[in-house]
């Protein structure tokens, strides 16, 4: 399931990040965008379908394939377009900068191979707890130690972000450390709906932030109701 989820992940990750750049070149994004994730997460729930019968997803937490398909789309789909969002979040006041448009471009990259070695460098420690008889404690500082290599090589991580994209800052009104911090949080939810972990939780939707996420109509980072988008975000 988990090697499932993490490829849909990242397929979708790939198709919503083509479609954004080719938004920013002033052409349209591909026709068949919508059919082309629901193809990866019809592969994905295969997958799952294949390798897990009833018992062993109750056995594991979930109340039966229903349920973990939820969490597998979740975990593919919704944090996957939450972080392209965050990704693309400044492209409607930027679209007449061609420096910006390359410096999200470069950031969409950058963050995601940032993902990609956030999770698999998690994967091995979240197997080893699945799979082994370990008391909570052992657990515990197992997933302590894990977050404090992946805060240590966050600075590497930071330099690598503002040298792909130097006007970072301007660009995004942030700093690439909070930037990656929200990416660690995309991570850890496509995590916690395969391990079902304490240890990892997803991230909330925050209206207000700038950034629309599911379920959000919209998101124009203000809490202003006469501007066309409701301080709820309900109304677009």
């Amino acid at each position: 399931m988990t090697r499932a989820t993490h490829i849909c992940f990242t397929t979708v990750l790939e198709l919503e990040t083509r479609c954004r750049d080719a938004l920013l070149r002033g052409e349209a994004c591909d026709s068949t965008l919508n059919e082309q994730i629901d193809d990866a997460t019809r592969v994905a729930r295969i997958a799952v379908s294949d390798a897990c019968s009833e018992g062993a997803l109750t056995d594991v937490g979930y109340f039966g394939f229903a349920d973990a398909s939820a969490d597998l789309s979740n975990a593919c789909v919704t944090q996957a377009q939450g972080a392209v969002a965050a990704t693309y979040a400044p492209a409607l006041p930027a679209m007449a900068s061609e420096t910006a448009a390359e410096c999200m471009t470069a950031t969409a990259a950058y963050g995601a191979k940032v993902m990609r070695y956030a999770l698999e460098r998690q994967t091995p420690v979240f197997e080893r707890l699945a799979s082994r008889l370990f008391e909570e404690d052992e657990k515990s500082e197992q997933v302590l130690q894990m977050r404090i290599e992946l805060r240590e090589t966050r600075q590497r991580w930071i330099a690598g972000l503002t040298q792909a994209c130097p006007q970072f800052a301007d660009i995004y009104g942030r700093s690439a450390e909070s930037y990656l911090r929200t990416l660690g949080q995309r991570t850890d939810c496509v995590l916690s709906k395969t391990y079902v972990n304490d240890a990892v939780s997803c991230i909330t939707q925050q209206c207000g932030n700038g950034i629309r996420e599911d379920p959000e109509k919209c998101d124009d980072g203000n809490a202003d109701d006469g501007d066309g988008c409701r301080n709820d975000c309900t109304t677009p």
